[in-house]
């Protein structure tokens, strides 16, 4: 699942505010010309958790530039979602 959504049976998705905040934060800091490194690093030092698992079902604690690029490319995000 990723931040700030929340995927329901009828295949709408559902703002999750406590996660779209920081998903617009990300945002914002790109625009602003933030580096994903950087912006991984205020995530991380602002203790924001990840919504996030990897293969193995442990959730990861830390953000990197590679998640932040996921994110910014994402196209629920980027407004560029289809559903059938």
């Amino acid at each position: 699942m990723k931040e700030g959504s929340d995927k329901k049976r009828n295949r709408s998705l559902k703002k999750i505010e406590s996660e779209a905040r920081w998903v617009e934060r990300i945002f914002q800091e790109f625009l602003n010309g933030t580096n994903r490194e950087q912006i991984a690093k205020i995530l991380n030092d602002n203790k924001v958790p990840k919504n996030d698992a990897n293969l193995s079902g442990k959730t990861r604690s830390k953000w990197y530039n590679g998640t932040i690029t996921d994110i910014l490319k994402n196209p629920v995000y980027t407004g560029r979602a289809k559903y059938n």
